[in-house]
C-alpha cells in the first residue's frame, strides 16, 4: 500500500488524476501505473530568451604576447598551397606540349587520354592552390583585424 500511495504523490505533483490500479503478483497487491501518452503541442511561435553571463572577464596581455598571436599558424595551409603550386608548375611543360601538338603545331597530333590528365592536373592544382591562397589570405586578415581591436581596448581595473 506504500507504493500505492508513493504513485499517487507523484500523480498529484504531476497534475494528474492519482491511478489507482492494483494487480495481484503472488499473494501481494501491487501498483500499476498507467501507461501516459507522451503528446506535447508544438508552439509556433516559442518564447525567446536570451541568456549571457553575469560577468565578462577580460585579461591583460602584453604586446609580445600579441605579436605572437598575429604570427601566422601552421595549419598546413601554406603546405597545401606551395605543394598544389609545384604540382602544377611540374605538369605545365607536358600540358603545354601536348596543346601545342594539338592546336598550334604544323603536323597536328590528336590529344591522347595522357594528354587531358595533364591538362586537368595543371588546371586543378592551380585552381586549388588559388583556392588555399584565398583562405589562408582571409584567416590573416581576421588575426590582424583581433590584433587591431585588442589593442583599441581600454584597460579597465576592477
Amino acid at each position: 500500500m506504500a507504493e500505492q500511495e508513493t504513485l499517487e504523490r507523484k500523480d498529484q505533483e504531476e497534475g494528474e488524476e492519482p491511478s489507482r490500479a492494483l494487480a495481484l503478483v503472488g499473494d501481494r497487491d501491487v501498483a500499476v501505473r498507467p501507461k501516459r501518452r507522451k503528446s506535447r503541442e508544438i508552439d509556433e511561435n516559442p518564447p525567446i530568451r536570451r541568456t549571457g553571463p553575469d560577468e565578462l572577464r577580460r585579461h591583460d596581455i602584453s604586446d609580445e604576447e600579441l605579436e605572437m598571436l598575429s604570427i601566422e599558424t601552421k595549419d598546413g595551409l601554406s603546405e597545401a598551397f606551395w605543394g598544389l603550386t609545384g604540382a602544377s608548375l611540374a605538369a605545365l611543360p607536358a600540358a603545354l606540349e601536348a596543346i601545342w601538338d594539338a592546336y598550334i603545331a604544323d603536323q597536328k597530333a590528336p590529344l591522347s587520354f595522357l594528354h587531358l590528365v595533364e591538362i586537368t592536373i595543371v588546371v586543378g592544382a592551380a585552381a586549388g592552390a588559388f583556392i588555399v591562397r584565398r583562405v589562408s589570405h582571409g584567416r590573416g586578415e581576421r588575426v590582424a583585424r583581433l590584433v587591431k581591436d585588442i589593442r583599441a581596448r581600454t584597460a579597465t581595473r576592477a
